[in-house]
C-alpha cells in the first residue's frame, strides 16, 4: 500500500513481507513447502519480542491484574 506498517512483522523478522497481490500465492507455497527457513534466524528474538514470557504462569499473571483492578479502592 505504500503505507507504514502498523505491526512490521517483516521488518521485525517474524513473517515474510508481501507487497503485491499477485505474491501471495507464491509466498504461502513458499512456506507450506519450506517453513520459511529464512525466518529461523530471527524466530526466537522475535517471540521473546512480541509474545512475552513463555513460563506458563499467563494466566496468572491475567487473574493477578484483574484482582487488582476489580479490587474496591477505599
Amino acid at each position: 500500500t505504500g503505507w507504514l506498517d502498523r505491526f512490521p512483522f517483516a521488518q521485525d523478522g517474524g513473517a515474510l513481507a508481501i507487497r503485491e497481490a499477485s505474491q501471495v500465492g507464491t509466498v504461502i507455497r513458499h512456506v507450506l513447502a519450506t517453513g520459511a527457513p529464512e525466518l529461523a534466524a530471527s524466530r526466537a528474538e522475535f517471540l521473546a519480542r512480541h509474545a512475552g514470557p513463555t513460563d506458563g504462569q499467563a494466566a496468572a499473571r491475567v487473574s493477578d491484574t484483574i484482582a487488582r483492578w476489580a479490587a474496591p479502592r477505599f
